[in-house]
This record gives structure tokens, sequence and C-alpha cells, in this order.
């Protein structure tokens, strides 16, 4: 099925194609199939290392269950036709950093090759077979002649080619696989990909608990597409139940055509650098009230104001907040704690003495007392200068913690799993005995650039509430910067000279160095802190349980509702740029209050942000809008603003374009499937997609009910 708006990287193909440079593109067909993330998706043609086909699962097969070492080259008795084909290269060469199961798969592979060769080519003449390995196990296909009698084609005949196989398996285990390491290898299915090709998958295991754990995935992932044949007809499904979206489901993997899924693939769990997925559901995030728009719940008609009166009432309610907090501080532990650096370096108790020089930093580190920056001028004064976070790791606490629950800034929680660690404010208190790293703008963990973009969010906030006293709904980093969300009245967007004026408080506030200060609050004070606006208020309302508490961050006399964390001081931002507005709306509804989203990057030198622009202005000069209409490609017109309207010699390149892709997923196993492109906005808040893209989707009213184009490429399986 090819959807009526392409995707615009398709165009961008077809610009590459016209000048005999293709880069990518991602094709707008429908695929029942789950590869890594969404990412590698939308970057090109998509590896086939996981895919779900509904229509041609066979199961999995009962485990043959033996003992062999999987360091063991297999006796095949000479050098004859029936000799397993060598594993090399990236599909399947055996190396130091192989887990066991991996060393397992890699020589169950070398048995079913065997297995396979004997039952396909009895006579003698030898097949080039090489396994790929995907995320569950690994699969052969076998390429013969049309007029071969051994390619089965019909379901009874994969059957019985699978139970041959079987059989010739057991005898391999059986005879000629003698060792110390028991290993659970089972075939998963045959089916065929083209004509004359064959797909053989199978899977192994160390244990007979975990194929047995895979075998239970196997059957839930079977339900939940049973399921979605119920949804399809709202009348008789129940989003009740299906208990997971196959396409986005993060602890499940899809292992191929004709099988289910199984192994956890921990890549698949973000949605970004550093982001973790989260789900809309009743359970874990209240829903804002959408009666009515906000706007109507001020006291008065929103005018726009320089420094509006209510930024001071504001600060007077935060220094009494904080007065609370600072004296609850004054009675925390402050005991003695020992500091791991990456490295296994020990600081603070019972670390080695230091050889200090002059002018070294020096402090003992205390619990609720010493911060990362501590560690990090205890480091170098270099490092502490160009820090932008820490990742922290308690091992031991001292004292009750401060257990807060999100609010809502814009951001979804960044990653901060065990292994991780939790991102934490460089002038943050530690609470015990920890494991810190501390990142700069450079570091390989992106979510360095993510904090530093979201406290210039903050700045960029600052500057619109003191400009035009707008109120602030979200300002989240995005890739590539950020952009902050406010209300400004019904009136007209931002002017380029106001965009300048912004850019112009910006830099004021950088300038003065305003340190970010974290402040936990209950969910009554942070209503009582935010009282002038009801659109922070109608996110506290729903995100934050009663008598819990939350956090606000201040910069300057910039009071919001933020989760964190952020850099120290507003002076780490050396450069930026207010790059442009548009009009959104609050909750993504174009029936709610009109908002202004301005834009903006940031970077901690000029000489990065010098190198971005250029960038941005060459990217311009490749833009595929301007080509495609210069190489008489394609057109738009304002009549179906965003879609395309594709001119002969670009149609001709669309089609190959499609038709080259068809290719690619049949050779990959893949099977296409026709789905509608509307559905009810239930299945997207079932699946979680409402939560991340409604912003981004095109919803509207239906008899009264939501509904929306899907706002991803999978065919609606949610």
């Amino acid at each position: 099925m090819i959807r009526p708006a392409i995707h615009t990287s398709v165009f961008g193909a077809m610009i590459a194609i016209s000048t005999a440079m293709l880069r990518s593109t991602r094709p707008a067909l429908g695929f029942i199939a789950r590869t890594g993330t969404r990412q590698s998706f939308r970057t090109g043609i998509s590896r086939a290392s996981s895919a779900l086909s509904v229509s041609m699962s066979t199961g999995v097969s009962e485990p043959i269950v033996r003992s062999f070492s999987p360091y063991q080259k297999h006796r095949n008795g000479s050098t004859s036709s029936t000799s397993v084909v060598a594993v090399n290269g990236v599909n399947g060469a055996s190396g130091d950093g192989d887990t066991e199961r991996e060393v397992i798969r890699r020589t169950a592979a070398r048995v079913v090759s065997k297995a396979i060769q004997r039952v396909v080519s009895p006579e003698g003449s030898e097949l080039e077979l090489t396994p790929t390995f995907i995320n569950d196990g690994f699969y052969y296909d076998i390429t013969q002649s049309k007029d071969s009698s051994s390619t089965s084609q019909t379901k009874s005949e994969l059957e019985d080619l699978k139970a041959s196989i079987q059989t010739e398996l057991d005898q391999l285990m059986a005879g000629e696989c003698e060792g110390t390491s028991d290993a659970y290898i089972s075939l998963t299915s045959i089916h065929a990909t083209e004509s004359s090709t064959l797909r053989v998958m199978a899977t192994a295991f160390e244990s007979l608990e975990a194929l047995q754990s895979y075998k239970t995935t196997v059957d839930k992932a079977q339900t939940a597409t049973q399921t979605f044949g119920e949804l399809v007809n709202w009348g008789t499904g129940s989003l009740d139940g299906l208990e997971f979206c196959l396409c986005c489901n993060p602890t499940t993997g899809m292992m191929g055509p004709g099988s289910m899924p199984g192994l956890v693939n921990p890549g698949n769990q973000s949605l970004g650098p550093g982001r973790t997925q989260t789900r809309l559901t009743d359970a874990s995030s209240g829903k804002i009230n959408t009666a009515g728009k906000p706007s109507t719940l001020l006291s008065e008609p929103f005018v726009p104001a320089r420094n509006p009166a209510w930024l001071a009432e504001r600060e007077s309610i935060y220094d009494t907040i904080k007065q609370r907090r600072d004296e609850e501080l004054a009675l925390k532990p402050q005991t003695p704690i020992q500091v791991v650096l990456p490295d296994g370096t020990l600081m603070g108790r019972d670390a080695p003495e230091r050889v200090l020089k002059e002018g070294d930093y020096d402090v003992e580190l205390k619990s609720w007392n010493s911060t990362p920056l501590d560690v990090a001028r205890m480091i170098s004064d270099g490092l502490a200068n160009v820090a932008v976070v820490a990742r922290v790791t308690h091992t031991k606490r001292f004292g009750d913690m401060d257990a807060v629950t999100a609010g809502s800034d814009g951001m979804d929680a960044l990653d901060e799993s065990e292994n991780a660690g939790e991102l934490w404010d460089l002038n943050r208190v530690l609470e015990g005995d920890c494991k810190v790293s501390i990142l700069t703008f450079d570091s390989d963990d992106e979510a360095a650039k993510a904090v530093f973009w979201h406290s210039s969010a903050h700045v960029l906030g600052q500057s619109l509430e003191h400009n035009h006293g707008a109120l602030l709904t979200i300002g989240p980093p995005i890739a590539g910067g950020f952009y902050y969300d406010a209300y400004m009245g019904d009136g007209d967007g931002i002017s380029e000279k106001q965009l300048d004026e912004l850019e112009t408080e910006f830099k004021a506030s950088v300038k003065r160095k305003e340190k970010f200060e974290r402040l936990v609050v209950t969910k009554d004070e942070a209503l009582e802190l935010f009282q002038y606006s009801p659109f922070k208020t109608a996110l506290i309302t729903a995100k934050v349980p009663e008598h819990s508490r939350t956090t606000v961050y201040r910069n300057g006399d910039l009071i919001d509702l933020c989760m964190g964390p952020h850099v120290p001081h507003t002076g780490k931002i050396k450069a930026f740029k207010v790059l442009r507005s548009s009009a959104s709306q609050w909750l993504g509804d174009v029936n709610n209050d009109p908002l202004q989203r301005v834009y903006g990057i940031s970077f901690p030198s000029k000489k990065l942000l010098k190198v971005h622009l250029a960038n941005l202005e060459a990217a311009k000069e490749r833009d595929h809008r301007r080509l495609g209409a210069q190489q008489k490609l394609f057109l738009f017109h304002k009549l179906s603003p965003g879609s395309a309207f594709f001119l002969p010699h670009g149609t001709i390149i669309y089609n190959t374009l499609c038709d080259f892709i068809r290719t690619q997923y049949r050779r990959r196993g893949y099977s296409e499937v026709v789905s509608p492109n509307i559905y009810n906005l239930k299945l997207w808040e079932q699946s979680g997609h409402a939560l991340h893209y409604k912003d981004d989707m095109f919803t509207f009213d239906v008899e009264g009910e939501e509904w929306g184009m899907k706002p991803m490429n999978c065919p609606g399986h949610c």
C-alpha cells in the first residue's frame, strides 16, 4: 500500500536519484514488521533482523536436548560434499567478545546447516549455506533452481521438510556432537521468501528454562496479533484485551517471518539518545483536563506586557517555600561519603591520601553537603569548567531521600536505568556513597547535550516572560536544539524584530550567570506558585498525585515546573541563536488555545555555533523541496499543503523507488499488507503513540470521537 502523503525523505531520495546520488529513503509501504529501532526504519531499507508474519507461523518445535561443546568442531567423517560450510565474517565468526549464548548459537548453526544439507542435497552436491544471525537466533536461505523437487512450497510440504530436517538434527546431536555443554536447539519455522528460496529459521539457548520463556513470549505475541484482528472492528474488539503494542513495546523483539518475539534487545528500549519509552495509561499518567480552553480561566483577558506583576509575586512565594526546604536540609545527616569514579578511583572516605599541589581544590566529601561539582573540581579545574551534568548511582544513602513525582516540562524521563545512573545536577547535594561520572557537552553520552539544550530552553522561557509576559507551557530539548511553547493571546505571531529582542534578553541572562536552583515542592505549593497560569496548574493537577512532591527550577526570576537536571548556571551557554517561531496549540488540539513555539540552538562555544549555522545554510541549498521544483519532479500547492503533486518525471522515480523497496523487502522475508490510514484515537492512546506524537498527528472529530492519521509507517497493529 502506498500512503497518499509519502514521507518527505522519499522526496530526498528522488532528488538523489535524479542527480545519480541515492541517499536514503523511508518507504511508505505497509509491512507487519519490527526493526531494531524506529530510527533504523526511517534511515533506509531496514535489516530483516526482526519481523512478524501473521499468516506463515508454523510455531516453535519441541527442543532438541543434547550435550555438546560449543567450541568443538563437528566431525563430518571426511571432506565430503556434506561438510558444513564455514561460518565467517559478520554472519558468524566466533570472537573473543561473544557471550555464551552467541557461541552456542554459532555452533548450533553449523549443526543445523549439516542437517539441511543432508535433507535438501542428499546426492552430494554441496549447497552454499551462510547463516544470518538475528536477535533471537539465526536462519539459512536455501536457493535452488525452480525445477528442483526439494524446494517445497505448500504448507504440508513445508511441514514435511521441517520434520525431515528435525529428524536429521536429532541424529546429528545424538551421534556426532559430543562435549560437556548443554544446548537446546529448536527449529522455529520454514517458509518461502521467494519462488525459489526457502528460509529455515532456528534458535538455541543454554537452558531449557530460557527456551520455555521464549516460547511463552511467542504465545503472548500470537494472542496480541489475534486481538489486533478484533480491534479493526470497533464493534467487537476490546482495547483492554491488547496487552502491548507489537511494534513499539520495548520488551518484545521480532525474529522473522513465520516466527514470533523472543529475546529483549536493550537497544530498543529508548526513543532516542537517552530517552526512556513511556506509555499512556491511567495508572502511569493522569490525563490533562481538555474541557474548555485554559485561557478562559484567566481572571482577565491576556494582554502582552513586559515584566508582568506576577513575576515578583511568584518569587516571593518561592522564597517562602525555599526557607522550609532549607530547614529540612539542615536536619539531614552530613556523614563522610565514598565516591567511586568510572575508572575505579576512590575519593572521600577510605580513599588514599591525595598528593596536593598549590592551588588544588580539596574538600571533605559529605552526604547532603557535597556535590558532583566538588568531585569535578577535585579532579581538575578544567573538567569543572566544561562539565554539564553528572550521572550518579547511589550505593548507600544516609537519611531519607527526596522522593519526587514527575510534573511535565516537555521531556520524558532521561535514561536513568540502574546501569546508566541517574542524571544529577552538578550543584545538587549527594545523598550518600555513590558512583559518579562527570559529563561534558562532547561526551559520548548524548544526555549531556539534552540537558544543555533543556537549560537553554529555560533561558528562552525567561526571555518570553520578560518581553511579552507570556504564559509558558512546555519547553523540551529536541534533536539539534530546543523550543518553548507559550501562550501570548490570540494576536499575531512573533515578528523577526521580536525574535531579535528575545535574543538580546537571552544574552543578558547568560551574562548574569544566573544559577540553576532545584527546589522540591509539594503539590499544593506548586499550585500556589503557578496560580497565575491555568496551563501550569492543569499540568500539576493531572501529573502530580495528591500528597506527593515534585520539583521546580529557578534561574534568575524564572521559576518553572521541571524535573531537570540543568547546567550549573546560565553562563555555561556561551553561544546561542533564536532561530524561528511557529504556531502550535495547547495539547496539540486545533480547537484549543493557540500557542507560539519559539525554536533556538545553543552551544558551549561560538565556534560550534558558527559551524552549525553554516551546516543549516548548506542544508537549505540541498532542500529537496527546492531542488524537486527546479528539476520538475513534483510541486506543492496551498490547496493541499505538505502533500506532493508528482509530475511525470517524478512519478517515474517514485514508482522505481517503490519497486526497489518491495523487492528488497521480499528478499528479506517481509510480507506486505494493506491497512487503513485513519483510526480512532483510542488505538493510539492504547499503544502510547498519542502520548509521544499527538502534537504532530493530524487529528479530527468524527461524530463526537477523535480520529487521526496514523503517525508512523507500521500498519496499525497496535
